[in-house]
Parts: structure tokens; sequence; C-alpha cells
């Protein structure tokens, strides 16, 4: 299937990876990474089509047409090989060329041959006479799903794609070789994906630079060290013929595809012996996240929880002036930025994604980011015991308030997972399915994650957070957060509070405007209910004081 699907990716109207040396290299890398984290061999098929059309874009000025799918097949071992002469003025192709990723599925491919001058190399349209392929005798389980075996041309006609050496020596070569290494990349993040469900890897996740100085140690897996892919990116973000790139920038000595006789990083099976384990001697100790406990071994998230069940919200919390004060004693943060296409906020309740960054949201949508909002409870547990309304009536209120708040925001309806309030901790590997399953949706899309803080206080928002932030680690993309409970139990300069990583999204008069007019929809929220103490406000106007203010606060 990998084969189907790669042709899908590549032929659908928002494909659209940027080329190495254009300024957006590490889009190109990251989304590849994303791709093949997703599936290693879907991911590699559509590298190999992309990376096609840069080379044919470097050396010949051209690329690749609509409804053409391309491999990039350069291997040269020294047998079997592939030779092309002059037959009529116009070249030809024979031989047999191994390890050919996409032999039955690609419709064109850049193949190397041997000229009587040297390897060159040459552009076949696949579905000519003379091509026939044979993928049975291809093993390797970690490309099992890439189509990939061996390639016969009898007399193919062929076009040539620059001189003798063209494609070894161009320096875009480096690009090509980076790309493949930003796919096995994303393969490395989804081997470790389950270390990362259970917490193994989240010392070195930590934002402290503690952890980034293990995480970066040469010892440690790939998957830890997403820096050095980003550098490579970065260093190669200008035109392909500049300096920093070839053997010396991408650090060491050069070693080509066609010279090495196999596909990139692509080896035998080895077996080895696996070694008993007594399960006696395991010391991992149980990592609560699965099961909606304290998240860090400092007990910080179960010390915020704490502190929020201290402090009833009909209490007045921390006084919004107090809030204030600090604010202009303390200066200003760094602004708030989400530099991505497609935004997906996540919301543990029908009302935090408006309250928390409404108005933040609502300008991205506005400048061309599409914006795909997905709330996970049905929000029934907002005033338990309630004479008025049951909780099913509730759901089907709050569900109607936020899809009329999202209409005042300019923002599509929200998808509605239903999923029962007050118990998101016990439906995590569930939440991190639909997230999941969000972002296949577009995997070459320049995505980032939005969601309610880990660390909030409400274990319904440290549950939805904690899954963001796992499935984006998984998936290498940014995850930014936003607070909503902590203004009430928190306190100026409070240290539970990572106030080094606040942004701040500063809203004019129209953007308050517009976020007072979507919380105004929140009636079976911000309004009694009736005058039963069971159904009381939930947001009082302490409350709201402190989250329609003239900024929202972002943690990144």
């Amino acid at each position: 299937m990998s084969g189907e699907r790669a042709r899908e990716i590549v032929g659908s109207a928002d494909f659209a990876l940027p080329r190495p040396g254009s300024g957006r290299t590490l889009e190109r890398f990251a989304a590849l990474t994303r791709l093949c984290t997703e599936d290693i061999g879907t991911g590699r098929l559509v590298e190999a089509h992309a990376d096609a059309d840069a080379i044919l874009g470097e050396i010949v000025g051209g690329g690749v047409a609509p409804g053409e799918f391309w491999g990039v097949w350069a291997a040269e071992p020294p047998r079997p090989r592939v030779d092309a002469r002059l037959v009529d003025a116009r070249w030809q192709l024979s031989g047999v060329k191994p390890w050919c990723s996409g032999a039955t599925v690609c419709t064109h491919a850049l193949v190397t041959a041997h000229t009587d001058a040297g390897i060159r190399l040459f552009a076949v349209d696949l579905r000519a006479p003379g091509v026939s392929a044979d993928t049975s005798g291809w093993h390797s389980p970690g490309m099992l799903t890439t189509d990939t075996g061996d390639v016969a041309f009898d007399a193919v006609p062929a076009e040539p794609v620059g001189g003798v050496g063209a494609y070894l020596d161009r320096p875009g070569f480096w690009h090509g070789g980076i790309g493949v290494a930003a796919c096995w990349f994303g393969g490395a993040r989804r081997v470790a994906r389950p270390l990362y469900r259970d917490g193994r890897l989240g010392a070195a996740r930590g934002r402290g630079a503690a952890a980034r100085r293990r995480a970066a140690r040469p010892g440690r897996p790939a998957c830890l060290r997403r820096p050095l892919v980003d550098r490579a990116g970065r260093d190669r973000h200008h035109r392909p013929g500049g300096a920093g790139v070839g053997p010396a920038a991408a650090g060491g000595r050069p070693r080509s595809r066609a010279r090495r006789g196999r596909p990139d990083g692509v080896h035998p099976p080895v077996t080895r012996r696996r070694r008993s384990r007594d399960p006696r001697r395991s010391r991992r100790r149980p990592d609560s996240r699965t099961r909606g406990g304290p998240m860090t071994t400092d007990g910080r998230s179960e010390s915020m929880s704490a502190r929020f069940a201290a402090t009833p919200t009909a209490d007045t919390g921390t006084p919004e002036a107090r809030w204030r004060e600090w604010f202009a004693a303390r200066g200003g943060w760094p602004p708030a930025e989400v530099p991505v296409d497609r935004l997906v906020v996540m919301s543990a309740h029908p009302d935090d994604e408006v309250l928390g960054a409404g108005a933040l949201i609502s300008s991205a949508a506005r400048s061309g980011t599409e914006v795909v909002a997905v709330c996970l409870s049905d929000g029934s547990a907002s005033h338990p015991g309630s004479p008025t309304l049951t909780p099913r009536e509730l759901a089907e209120h709050r569900h109607r308030e936020l899809d009329a708040a999202t209409t005042v925001l300019g923002l599509e309806p929200s998808r509605w997972c239903g999923l029962p309030d007050g118990r998101l901790a016990e439906r995590e590997p569930e939440i991190e399915a639909i997230l999941a399953g969000v972002l296949a949706e577009k995997p070459v899309a320049r995505t980032g994650l939005l969601s309610v803080w880990s660390h909030d206080g409400h274990p319904d928002h440290e549950a939805a957070g904690r899954c963001a932030q796992r499935v984006g680690d998984a998936h290498g993309l940014p995850v930014w957060m936003f607070p909503i409970w902590m203004w009430h139990w928190a306190a100026p300069g409070d240290p539970a509070v990572p106030w080094d990583r606040v942004r701040t999204f500063s809203l004019d008069d129209a953007d308050l405007a517009r976020k007072r007019a979507a919380v105004e929809e929140f009636a079976t929220q911000i309004r009694p209910l009736s005058d039963a103490p069971e159904d009381a406000a939930v947001l009082g106007p302490h409350i709201l004081a402190r989250l329609l203010r003239d900024r929202e606060f972002i943690l990144t």
C-alpha cells in the first residue's frame, strides 16, 4: 500500500515540497521526517519523487509533471548494470538496474547508466516497451513496502539529464543525501514512539539545559537529536551552489549511492539473539502518564492539581489587579508566533480554545493558516447535580455554544469527540489516536499543535496537554500551550510556572471585541442555569477578567 499512498500524496493539489536551497529547506526536511514517522515506505517513495524533481530543476531547469510519479535509481554495483548507447542519434538503455524502489508503481525514473565516456543520468518513461520489473528478490524488512526490486531495460528510449558525472558532481547531491537522513530520522522517531508514549524519553525531551545537553551527546539515539536535522536545513537555505554545501559541510568525505553499491542506509537484515530478561530485575518505575497521574518525577503536575483543587473556582483566586501590577513591573514577553500552514488546536472542554487563545487562533485563520479545532470532551460535567439540565442536555447545549463561538471567531466548527467530561486521563491512548489521525490527513503540511497547558491544574486540561506533547514529540512538530486555570491558582512570579517560555499575543480593540462576543455564546458557563446552588455560573466575572485581557499568553 505504500506505493499507492505515495502516489496519492504527490498527486494531491496541496503537495508542494520546497526545493532544497530555496530558503525553505528545513520545511522540506521536516515534511519528509513527518511522512516517514507515519510510514517509512511511503515517506521514502515520496522523497525519491521530490528528489527527482529537485534534480531535474537543478540540472536541466525542468521538473516533474502532474500525474507523474518518479523514482531515482542510481545504485551502481559491479553487476548487474545498465548500459546506454546511441541508436540513430537517440539514447537507448539496456541491462538490469538493482534495488529500484517503486519498481512497479513509478511512471518515470532517473536512471544512471554506463556510456563510453562514463556514467550519465537518464530520464526514462517506464511505460515504454522493454521495461519489466521483478520485486520477488527483495527481503529487507525495513523497506519491505517500498516496492523495491530489479528493473530490466531492453532498448528502452531515454533522455540524457546533464553530462557525464552531472548527477554526482552537482552541489545539490548533498541536499538529497540529507533528505534521506531526514527520512531515517522519521523512521527512528516511529521506532521510539512507544518510549515517548510511556515516558522513558521524558527527561531527554525536557526543556532544561541539562536535558538538552544529555540529548546532544554523541551516543544518544538519532530520535533525540533533531537539532542536527534542523541545523542541516538552516545551513542549506541558500542556493545549491553556495558556500557550505559539499563534502566538508556535510561532515565527511564523499559517499554516494552510486559508489556504495546499495541504496542509502539499506543493509541486509542482521539476525541477533534476543536476550532473555528476568522481569524481577527490571528497575523501570510505572509511568503515571498512561493513567493520568503525576507527569513528572518531581511531582510538579501533582502539586499543580492539588493547588487547583485547593482553590475553588467560586473563590476569587489570584485577583486580576495583582496580575496587572506584576505585568507592569516585570515588563513584556516576546511576541507569540505560530509560523505554520496548518494549526491543530486541541481543547479539553467546549470553550478552552476560545478562552485561552481565541484571538490568536482567529488571527491565524484570517492570515491564511488552516485551523483544525478538536474538542475532546462533551462538557457534561460542568454542573453536577443540576436540577435544570441533565448531563446529556448540558452536552447538547455546550456543543451548540461552541459552534456559535467559533463562528464568531471566523473558524470552521470544531471536531466534536464527545469523550466523557472529567475522565480524559482514562482515554489518553484514544486521544493520541484521534490527534494522529488529524495529522495523517495532510502529512506533508507544515503543521503545529496548540493545546491547553499540560500543567494547568485541571485533570482534563493536563491529560489533553500531555497527549498533545507526546504526539508532537513523536511527529517532530512544534507544540504550543495556553494556560486557563493557572491564572486562578498561581501567583505572580510563581516558580511552578516556566515564565521564560511565555510568549504573548496582543489584542487590538477589534480582536478583544470579537473574543468577548465569542465568550458571550457560552451561556451555560458564564450565567447561572437557575437560582439553585448547583446551577451557579462556572466562569464568574473574576475568572473572565483574567481571560479577557488585551493579550493572550502562550507557552512554547
